[in-house]
């Protein structure tokens, strides 16, 4: 139970991150573009919000391959 309920926390926090963070603007973005998103606060404070989720999505990810391991090991 521990494996599965820190691999589906894992794939929420990563989700989350992915979509909070896929909202700048591409490499191809015109100027306008990107000055615009720079300059709004709020879709910047989206994104940075995404940014401090990105890690606790890593230490999820550590934590589910050790239940996994520990899980198969007792198995």
């Amino acid at each position: 139970m521990l494996t599965a309920a820190v691999g589906i926390t894992f794939s929420v926090l990563f989700l989350l991150a992915f979509w909070l963070t896929s909202t700048t603007p591409g490499a191809r973005a015109p100027d306008r573009e990107i000055t615009e998103f720079y300059a709004s606060s709020e879709r910047r404070r989206v994104t940075l919000v995404g940014l401090y989720i990105m890690p606790f999505a890593g230490i999820a990810f550590v934590w589910f391959i050790v239940a996994l391991r520990m899980w198969i090991g007792r198995s």
